[in-house]
């Protein structure tokens, strides 16, 4: 009987076939956004094992992708990206994005400088750049991005700023400040506009960029901008994220600025403004959200006992100091306060 309706209707069973790799990547998807990441791991596998021909196969290994570089399997994460942009049934979008992967990839390597790696037995170890490795790795990063702004520019606008930050972030790696300036301005100008993320990552940058090149005061006016027209996102399908913690981060800078240029007390006025914001921000939010803010909240308190310190404030300093190892003292931030307070006393005038 049930041969039958095989031979009767090819149209059903070709649709059964079809649907169950769709509900595979769906679960996988659920599975990946709710942080079980094992099982995650595990269906991306076996759609790709069981159906490797099918457009759900060239999402998994995208997403499997993600997975490694997120467990800093580096060599292994572009490994993944490459089977996606290969796959005959891969979206082009799908493709794209797994371009611009690789390329930021390529800037992680340089910035962490060593990556997980797997043996044939399955066996882990480390990989570690060394000398002018660590500039081959970002010239041919540099390459590699280049060519993906050109090959996506004047047909997708978030692909070819994506690109093009990433080029920036290179430029300030290799401290060429200004060339990094002139690309971020770029992007916002003629594809950030429209895209909040992108404007305030820009705009980020430009303020970096600045500092660098030793403008504090141009660079306090950029991270102002950056500081009103914030707003936390993601873009890309969550490749590029401006997370609640940025703006933190500015009001930090700014401080750090305002330290060097004498004006201490503006500095402790901004730390203070963003304790205020931290503190409101943590209330609404959860999971590693929440704790980013809180390793921002801690070091920026740390900051301001060291502004109190050196104002001969201590007794104020160290009742900050105190408060923040007992109210954030499960963040690394927050632990260094322990340390700062006990080395306080030996750094008296």
């Amino acid at each position: 009987m049930v041969l039958t309706i095989v031979c009767l209707f090819p149209s059903l069973t070709h649709a059964i076939a079809q649907s169950e790799p769709q509900k595979l990547l769906r679960d996988a998807n659920a599975s990946f956004k709710q942080g079980d990441i094992n099982r995650a791991r595990l269906l991306f596998e076996t759609i790709t094992e069981l159906y490797p021909l099918s457009p759900e196969a060239a999402e998994s290994w995208f997403r499997l992708g993600q997975i490694e570089r997120a467990e800093l399997f580096l060599d292994a994460a572009v490994a993944c990206f490459q089977k996606a942009i290969a796959h005959p049934r891969a979206h082009p979008r799908l493709v794209a994005l797994a371009k611009l992967s690789i390329g930021f990839t390529g800037v992680e390597k340089f910035i962490v400088g060593k990556w997980k790696v797997r043996g044939e037995n399955g066996d882990e170890g480390w990989k570690t750049l060394k000398g002018k490795d660590f500039w081959e790795v970002l010239e041919e990063t540099h390459r590699y991005l280049e060519g993906v702004a050109r090959e996506y520019f004047g047909q997708d606008e978030s692909v070819t700023a994506a690109a093009k930050l990433g080029i920036a972030k290179i430029w300030l790696l290799r401290q060429f400040p200004r060339l990094a300036e002139r690309t971020y301005w770029e992007v916002l100008k003629k594809w950030g506009r429209n895209d909040p993320v992108l404007t305030g990552l820009a705009l980020y940058g430009i303020a970096v960029s600045k500092v660098k090149q030793g403008d504090y005061e141009e660079a306090i006016q950029a991270f102002d901008a950056f500081i009103r027209r914030f707003q936390a996102g993601s873009t890309l399908d969550g490749l590029l994220v401006l997370s609640e913690d940025w703006r933190l981060k500015a009001r930090v800078w700014k401080a750090f600025l305002l330290t060097g240029m004498g004006q201490r007390g503006a500095a402790l006025s901004e730390l203070q403004a963003a304790e205020r914001e931290g503190w409101q921000l943590a209330k609404n939010l959860q999971g590693k959200r929440k704790q980013r803010v809180r390793e921002v909240l801690a070091r920026v308190r740390r900051w301001q006992a060291n502004l109190l310190d050196e104002m001969d404030r201590r007794d104020e300093a160290e009742e900050i100091l105190v408060d923040t190892f007992a109210l954030l003292g499960d963040t690394k931030e927050g632990i260094k306060a322990l340390d700062m307070l006990i080395f306080l006393p030996s750094r008296r005038r």
